[in-house]
């Protein structure tokens, strides 16, 4: 799950400078990148992402087979700068059933984590329903899709 962070909260989160002025850059003077970008705010337990996590490489120096971890700060998705959430969903809607890698700072270090599957949330969700007096009931709750996954 991502949150909007602005550059004051992301600066407490390590960003650097630098990376703050090149993400900054935007001829749009109301563009979302121009306040802040996203964070991981929380993995889902038993995702891909948090099992990609839990398997660190040794000798990874640059993070690439640690996965996402809640406080990275996203730049870019495959080399496309990603800085609000209609670029983020509108990168993973492309991307369902193949691997991503995602540019983040982490604790003030650029590094890029690859092999990130774009899930199909759809085929997650149920497809027949019930409606009884306004209810609309369906035979597996959201909750559990989540915790599934």
């Amino acid at each position: 799950m991502w949150t909007h962070s602005t550059y004051d909260e992301l600066a407490k989160l390590g960003l650097r400078e630098t990376t703050e002025q090149r993400m900054r850059m935007h001829p749009e003077e109301d563009h979302p990148q121009r306040s802040g970008l996203l964070v991981v705010e929380q993995l889902i337990q038993g995702s891909h992402i948090k099992s990609v996590a839990s398997r660190i490489q040794a000798g990874d120096e640059h993070g690439s087979g640690r996965g996402l971890d809640v406080g990275d700060v996203l730049l870019a998705i495959d080399g496309v700068s990603v800085t609000c959430f209609v670029a983020l969903a509108d990168h993973l809607d492309n991307a369902v059933g193949k691997c991503v890698t995602a540019t983040v700072e982490r604790s003030g270090k650029e590094l890029n984590v690859s092999g990130l599957l774009v899930e199909d949330l759809h085929a997650l969700t149920p497809a027949e329903f019930v409606e009884c007096s306004g209810a609309v009931m369906h035979p597996i709750s959201f909750m559990q899709v989540v915790s599934a996954l």
